[in-house]
């Protein structure tokens, strides 16, 4: 099997439960190449059930009118705003167009917009659950630093006990999930959470 390329937003983009890569080979939809990649489908104007890994690297989901994620592209502009007009439309173009052309999709159970901070899409590191928040919390409160942690913290309906005891596995899939992304530049942590 081929390496595991480095995508910018996506620590672990064959991560079981969050993405859709697949082992197993199959005609990819863009080049008819046959190996593992990702299922779809892909959101756009063509039709694409599976993509291999190298068209998803070179971007050729962008020639097919095709995308894995949307990006908050009104916070990501918001943030570039101390840019000249020129500079700051160029970032909001490249940074979105590597999110939805060149990036695995994140399976979520409702859609999701992509988090930003510091003028860039934050990197996704995972899906969490109460042992994760044990350890990210150090030496805090777990739930206390959910809430300061959560996109949306007032939109928070359910209380500790609900989130899961830990990440998804193969197999396992909960109800209520928590994604976890985390800016590159200043190390925040954005956590989204998400019910089926």
């Amino acid at each position: 099997m081929d390496p595991i390329p480095s995508y910018r937003y996506f620590r672990d983009p064959r991560a079981p439960a969050v993405t859709t890569w697949k082992d197993e080979p199959a005609e990819s939809g863009l080049c008819g190449r046959t190996g593992p990649g990702y299922s779809g489908p892909y959101s756009g104007e063509a039709e694409c059930e599976f993509l291999c890994e190298p068209c998803l690297v070179a971007g050729k989901l962008g020639h097919y009118g095709l995308t894995t994620n949307a990006g908050d592209v009104a916070a990501l502009r918001n943030q570039l705003r101390h840019l000249p007009e020129i500079v700051r439309e160029r970032l909001v173009r490249d940074r979105s167009d590597e999110l939805k052309h060149r990036t695995p999709r994140l399976v979520t159970w409702q859609d999701l917009t992509w988090p930003a901070c510091c003028g860039n899409y934050t990197p996704f590191e995972g899906e969490v659950g109460r042992e994760e928040f044990a350890r990210l919390a150090a030496a805090g409160d777990p739930w206390s630093w959910f809430l300061e942690h959560a996109r949306e913290p007032g939109s928070v309906g359910f209380v500790a006990e609900d989130l899961a005891p830990h990440a998804s596995r193969p197999g396992k899939r909960w109800s209520l999930v928590v994604y976890h992304f985390r800016c590159g530049t200043c190390g925040r942590s954005i956590l989204h959470w998400d019910r089926g």
